[in-house]
């Protein structure tokens, strides 16, 4: 058996931090992954810790290098054919991410005719749409530093949901949740070689 962990996993599970380098009020914790945690009665880490909402902390990477998904975030926000953003990179080589589509921006789009009345795992791996999905992050890389660029990514077939657990009531990622429900998808694209959804 391979002790061999999957990139998924060597990121989503929850982890306490100094409490020394919390910069908001008490009892809550900072976890992985950009979650917030409440501890129980006594506020130290040996007491059972509790997911309440997520926080966009800084990825650490290998090369020690700090990514802050905020302002990634706050880029794709203003691609129309993107509605969600799922950045991968804690602790590991560069930074990837997960996209959901705006399906009716994406039926806009030239060439989208044949697409429309199809299934939303079909449309959102229609040429035309992943043509401008990768223009859109190459917009965006433009605007980042060499370590802060997305290097791989993936178009879900999907929307996240909250009956999945991925959203909140308020429309917001759950980073954990979601990362274990698209498990394969995150190994893929720090497994190989990437591949380009279109040309340069």
């Amino acid at each position: 058996m391979s002790l061999r962990r999957s990139a998924a996993e060597r990121i989503s599970k929850p982890v306490l931090r100094n409490p020394a380098q919390i910069t908001f009020a008490k009892p809550k914790l900072l976890m992985r992954g950009g979650d917030a945690g409440a501890a129980s009665a006594g506020g130290n880490t040996q007491g059972t810790v509790a997911r309440v909402n997520r926080l966009l902390a800084p990825f650490e990477q290998f090369r020690k290098y700090r990514v802050y998904p905020s302002r990634l975030e706050s880029l794709f926000k203003m691609e129309p054919l993107i509605n969600h953003v799922l950045l991968i990179g804690d602790r590991l080589p560069f930074v990837t991410a997960l996209f959901t589509v705006n399906i009716a921006a994406a039926q806009t789009l030239k060439g989208m005719d044949e697409w429309k009345r199809r299934p939303e795992a079909e449309v959102t791996q229609a040429p035309p749409l992943l043509a401008e999905i990768h223009k859109a992050v190459a917009r965006v890389n433009k605007l980042l530093a060499p370590f802060e660029q997305i290097r791989k990514y993936r178009v879900l077939p999907r929307e996240f949901s909250i009956e999945q657990g991925e959203l909140t009531a308020t429309m917001k990622v759950r980073r954990t949740r979601a990362m274990e429900n698209f498990k394969e998808q995150i190994d893929e694209l720090y497994a190989g070689r990437e591949v380009n959804h279109a040309p340069e």
